[in-house]
């Protein structure tokens, strides 16, 4: 049986220390791993980080974006970040209204810079549970939530729920077979202690060459739309 990956990277916003220095920057480590092992990945994109690095005025790199053939792209929150609470929990303590209103502008931004998202992300994880039904008004097929599980769960309107099994922050085991939910940044802060850097790189390189052993070679790298067009026969 062949093992999927599936491997999420947050916070790709156009800002040198996530993602706008492009191959010189953190995204190396993202070619190196493609290159070494065929890994793809899933980039949750914030399309106006902050209200201030709004991709729509970095059209060169969003079209560097869409030319990677071992990414998708998805959507991470419109500004990621929360007026209210001053926090990166853009979706928690609004109100439906207001949760529409960001959802819309994140898929207008998007469209205005040619890219179709498929999936979505809520930033900091925390948001209002019924913003969770918004999502396919919105054309997303797929939510990246915040429960740890193997296979996808598809709700009765053929929404996904994919979780993630494991950070790249704590890679403590290598006993995997079938599906694999990987979850990572693209930088180290304070919050965040699986983004890439140098040390990280190692150690996810070092579990990747024990995952590839362990399954004999038989390891698939997929990119979460990818996953669910695979898996949707079988129901999961």
């Amino acid at each position: 049986m062949t093992l999927k990956i599936a491997w999420s990277v947050d916070d790709v916003v156009p800002i040198p220390e996530h993602g706008l220095n492009r191959e010189e920057g953190n995204f190396k480590y993202l070619f190196a791993l493609n290159k070494e092992f065929g890994a793809k990945f899933t980039l949750f994109t914030t399309p106006n980080y902050k209200g201030v690095f709004d991709i729509r005025n970095y059209a060169p790199w969003c079209e560097w974006l869409k030319s990677l053939d071992f990414c998708e792209i998805a959507a991470h929150g419109f500004t990621h970040h929360n007026q209210k609470t001053k926090m990166g929990t853009e979706f928690f303590k609004i109100t439906e209204s207001e949760a529409e209103n960001l959802l819309n502008e994140t898929v207008m931004s998007f469209n205005e810079v040619g890219i179709r998202v498929r999936g979505f992300k809520f930033p900091g994880w925390l948001h209002e549970t019924e913003f969770i039904d918004l999502l396919p008004k919105y054309g997303f097929g797929w939510l990246a939530d915040h429960f740890v599980s193997i296979y996808p769960l598809k709700l009765t309107n053929g929404f996904y729920r994919i979780p993630y099994t494991l950070s790249t922050g704590n890679l403590h085991s290598d006993h995997y077979k079938n599906i694999l939910i990987l979850h990572s940044h693209i930088s180290v802060d304070q919050q965040n202690k699986n983004g890439f850097n140098d040390e990280h790189y190692i150690e996810v390189r070092k579990f990747l060459k024990k995952i590839v052993e362990k399954n004999k070679g038989n390891v698939k790298f997929v990119t979460f739309s990818e996953l669910l067009d695979e898996i949707q026969p079988n129901e999961h």
